[in-house]
This record gives C-alpha cells, sequence and structure tokens, in this order.
C-alpha cells in the first residue's frame, strides 16, 4: 500500500494492495474469499469483531470484513490501522467481551518480565509476553494477524480457558 497506508485502502474498495500481510494468518479461510462475498457470510468469519459491532455502523463493519479478507488479516486490524477504533480501545472490548483481564502493562514493573532485553523485543513482536506475578507465571497475548480471531472463538465457545 503506496501513500496513504491502510485508511486510503480501506475506504477505496477498489484500490488493491500492493504487500502482502505482515503476518501471515494461522487460521486458513475454507475458501478464496472475495469484495462480492454476501455480508452474513463474512460477519461470522470475522468474530473478532463481535465485541465492537456495535460501536461503528453496519458500513463501516462491512468495508473492514472485506478488505481483512483480501488481505488475510483480522478485521480488527484494518479497523485499528484505518483508525476507526484505537488499539487500546479494541483490545480493552474484545478482553471484556472474552471475559478476561486487560492489562496496559503502564505500571508493571520490568522485574516482573523474566527476559532478556533482546528477547523482550522478540516477544513484543509475537504478541506473547511471560511475566512473573506474585510469583506465578502469567502470559499476556497482544493480538497480532488473526490472533484475536482466534482468541475470540476459544474464549467465546465455553473451552474453559482463562
Amino acid at each position: 500500500m503506496q501513500n496513504g497506508g491502510v485508511a486510503e485502502a480501506v475506504a477505496s474498495r477498489t484500490r488493491r494492495a500492493t504487500a502482502t500481510a505482515e503476518f501471515p494468518s494461522i487460521v486458513p479461510y475454507g475458501h478464496e474469499r472475495t469484495a462480492d462475498d454476501a455480508s452474513p457470510a463474512l460477519a461470522t468469519s470475522c468474530p473478532e469483531i463481535a465485541c465492537i459491532r456495535d460501536r461503528l455502523s453496519d458500513g463501516v463493519i462491512a468495508v473492514a470484513e472485506r478488505r481483512a479478507a483480501e488481505l488475510g488479516v483480522g478485521a480488527d486490524r484494518v479497523l485499528i490501522a484505518s483508525g476507526a477504533i484505537a488499539e487500546e480501545d479494541y483490545v480493552r472490548a474484545l478482553a471484556a467481551y472474552c471475559d478476561v483481564a486487560f492489562d496496559p502493562l503502564d505500571i508493571t514493573p520490568r522485574s516482573a518480565v523474566p527476559l532478556t532485553d533482546d528477547r523482550l523485543l522478540e516477544a513484543a513482536a509475537v504478541g506473547l509476553l511471560p511475566l512473573n506475578i506474585a510469583g506465578s507465571l502469567v502470559i499476556v497475548v497482544a493480538p497480532r494477524g488473526t490472533t484475536a480471531r482466534r482468541l475470540a472463538g476459544i474464549f467465546t465457545t465455553g473451552s474453559g480457558i482463562r
């Protein structure tokens, strides 16, 4: 995407991406999706935005779902990159929807992170951060690519994971 980034690409349904997704999906689509796919099918393929559907217009949601299918990323990533929702607002909503804790890590001391500085950078890139909180290992997940889609599916299906 050149000169304008994702926000411009989301606004223009005719513009095609010039680069592949930075983080490929670990959940393959059942079939190749196009912008002509019906909205109900796309809506069920984007459970990661169920937590914010009531905050955005149907048109914004539909464009984000189509764009996400084209790029192979989650619709959450499209909405965040386009500025339709702030990343922290989205992650707070996702955490509430999945009934898990949200921690912005603003007050978490560096000593709680049992990683070297180099490993800390790698953990941030991957989106998984181990913390030592009161002697217990806690894993912090920062959704990337289609991770939010997987998390929404896991936590809303009664898997018992918390």
